[in-house]
C-alpha cells in the first residue's frame, strides 16, 4: 500500500521516498481517489496517473486558441508575454487544472486588456462573478437592462433598445467615476439589480458587452450595475416577471414611485431649485441630474442650513414640478405629510403575502425598522414601508440597500 494522507485539499502521497501532491481540484484527483481504495494498487500505477496527468498540463502551456494568452509552466498567465494577475488569470489557472475549456475566458482577457481603464482591467471580471453574468464564446459577456414599454431607455427615451440594435456613445462622455453611483453613461446590470425595478412594467433586455467598452462599476450597488460606451442587444428576457413575481401584497398599491431608485440613466432625473426668501421673485438652479431621492435629500439639507425657505423638485423630461418642500415638511408640520407608516417584509421569495411588523412608525422611524429586519437575521429579504392614510407603498428595501 502506498504511504498516503488525505485532506480536505488533496491529497498526498509517498512513492520512493519522494511527496506527491495532488490538489481536489486536479483532473487526476478522482483516478488517485480510487486507486487509494485498491489496497494493492501499486507505486507504478499511481506514478503513471501523476505522469499522464503532468504531460497533459505541459501541453496546454501552448497559446490558447487564437487570443494570445498563455499558461507559463511556473502557473503564470501571459498575454502578447506580457505577465497579467488578477482575479481572471488566477481563476483560470484553477480551471485549467479542473479541464476546463479556457478559450472563452482567454479571449474575454484578450479583449479587456483593450480597455485603457486599469480600474476595470481589474475589477471586471470579479463583478461578472458576483453578478453570475456568462462569458461568450468570443470573449463578451452577457448583462440586462430593463427598459420602457416602447423599448427605449428610460433616461432620455433616445436609444432604442429593442433586438439587434446596438447602442452607443463616446467614451469620453461616460463618467468613469465610480463613487458617482447616478451620472453618464449606458448602463447595464446583473439580475439581481433588477428588483430595483419591481414596479417597472418594461422589457428587460439581454445585452451583450465587450469588456474593452466598460468604463466603471458604481461603488455602492454591491458589484451589481455598470456604465459602458457601447451594447448590442441579442434578446429579451421575455420571462422575467412569470420567474420573478412580485409578491401579492394586500392592503396596499404595488405601483410604488419609479424615481425612488437612484439610477439616473435608468429612470427619470430631476432639478433642484430654491428660494431664499419670500420676496424673491425667481428661483436659484441648485442642481440638476439628480435622483428623486437624493433631490430630495439637497432640498432637506438646503432648508436646515437656512439658506432656503422653499425648494422646487422639478422632473426634467417633462418640465414638470413633482415636490415643493418648506421648512413645515422638514420639521413634519405640514398638513401633507402622512402621519403614520406601516412596516411589512417578505422572509422569501415566493411568499404571498407580507408580514406586518410595526405600524404607527414615523417614517424614519420606519426606515429603521426597516434596516434592522434586513440586517439582524430576521429572515427579511425585501421590506415594503406603507403610507398608513392611503395604503401606498412609499419605499422598497432590499440587503443592497444597506451596503
Amino acid at each position: 500500500m502506498v504511504p498516503s494522507i488525505k485532506t480536505q485539499a488533496g491529497v498526498t502521497l509517498f512513492i520512493g521516498g519522494k511527496p506527491y501532491s495532488v490538489a481536489s481540484g486536479d483532473r487526476s484527483y478522482g483516478e488517485i481517489i480510487d486507486l487509494m481504495k485498491q489496497p494493492d494498487a501499486s507505486e507504478e500505477a499511481f506514478l503513471e496517473v501523476i505522469e499522464r496527468a503532468a504531460r497533459e498540463l505541459a501541453e496546454s502551456l501552448a497559446v490558447i486558441g487564437d487570443s494570445g494568452v498563455a499558461i507559463r509552466a511556473d502557473g503564470l498567465v501571459t498575454l502578447h508575454d506580457k505577465v497579467i494577475d488578477n482575479s481572471l488569470t488566477r481563476r483560470m489557472i484553477q480551471m485549467r487544472a479542473e479541464g476546463f475549456d479556457l478559450v472563452p475566458m482567454a479571449r474575454f482577457l484578450a479583449n479587456l486588456d483593450q480597455n485603457p481603464s486599469y480600474r476595470a482591467r481589474k475589477e471586471l471580471y470579479t463583478f461578472l462573478e458576483v453578478g453570475q453574468l456568462p462569458l461568450t464564446p468570443d470573449g463578451h459577456f452577457l448583462a440586462y437592462k430593463i427598459v420602457k414599454a416602447d423599448y427605449r431607455d428610460y433616461h432620455s427615451g433616445t436609444y432604442d433598445n429593442s433586438i439587434g440594435q446596438v447602442c452607443r456613445m463616446p467614451r469620453s462622455d461616460v463618467d468613469d467615476d465610480c463613487n458617482r453611483t447616478c451620472s453618464a453613461g449606458l448602463h447595464f446590470c446583473s439580475l439581481d439589480y433588477l428588483q430595483h425595478f419591481g414596479g417597472a412594467d418594461g422589457h428587460v433586455m439581454i445585452l451583450k458587452i465587450n469588456p474593452r467598452d466598460v468604463v466603471s462599476i458604481p461603488a455602492d450597488y454591491n458589484n451589481t450595475k455598470g456604465r459602458c460606451c457601447e451594447y448590442e442587444v441579442i434578446a429579451e428576457y421575455s420571462d422575467y416577471r412569470r420567474d420573478h413575481p412580485l409578491p401579492a401584497f394586500t392592503g396596499c398599491v404595488a405601483d410604488f414611485e419609479d424615481f425612488e431608485d437612484d439610477d439616473a440613466e435608468e429612470f427619470p432625473v430631476f432639478t433642484v431649485f430654491s428660494f431664499g426668501s419670500d420676496a424673491q421673485i425667481e428661483a436659484d438652479l441648485e442642481s440638476r441630474g439628480e435622483s428623486y431621492a437624493d433631490a430630495v435629500r439637497m432640498g432637506e439639507r438646503l432648508l436646515a442650513a437656512g439658506s432656503a425657505i422653499r425648494v422646487l423638485i422639478q422632473a426634467e423630461e417633462s418640465d414638470e414640478v413633482v415636490r415643493v418642500l418648506t421648512a413645515a415638511d422638514r420639521n413634519g408640520e405640514t398638513d401633507a405629510a402622512p402621519a403614520s407608516y406601516s412596516v411589512f417584509y417578505f422572509s422569501e421569495d415566493f411568499q404571498l403575502e407580507a408580514k406586518l411588523y410595526s405600524s404607527g412608525r414615523s417614517f424614519d422611524d420606519a426606515q429603521k425598522d426597516a434596516q434592522m429586519l434586513l440586517a439582524v437575521g430576521k429572515g427579511a429579504i425585501r421590506v415594503l414601508i406603507q403610507e398608513d392614510q392611503t395604503n401606498k407603498v412609499v419605499r422598497v428595501m432590499t440587503p443592497t440597500d444597506l451596503c
